[in-house]
């Protein structure tokens, strides 16, 4: 299926936005929490080609922070060559939580 094919690509993809992304040291200490959800299209050669916000976390700093961390992640390496598309659109979670002092990344394509 599909999502066979792009096991490998989405592992790299996870991978190369935790390597970068950061909780903004200012939005932790105001107690800034939230979920945001971007539009990340990947070119086949695993370029960023666009990432837009579509829902906000309710908090500019941490949406900016996700918007940068999926640009400086990339790029991504390859699409797989059984996947025929020209691009990839993405849909994914960033979820920012104070609680556990942690951040992640949850979606689908």
């Amino acid at each position: 299926t599909e999502k066979d094919i792009l096991v490998s690509f989405f592992q790299r993809f996870k991978d190369g936005i935790y390597r970068v992304w950061n909780y903004p040291q200012g939005a932790a200490e105001r107690g800034e929490e939230g979920v945001c959800l971007l539009k990340i299209t990947i070119s086949h050669d695993g370029s960023v080609a666009g990432v837009k916000l579509i829902e906000s976390s309710g908090s500019p700093v941490l949406d900016n922070e996700a918007l940068a961390a999926v640009r400086r992640g990339g790029p991504y390496g390859e699409l797989s060559r059984a996947y025929k598309e020209n691009e990839l659109n993405i849909f994914a979670f960033f979820r920012y939580n104070l609680l556990h002092s942690s951040r992640s990344i949850f979606g689908n394509n």
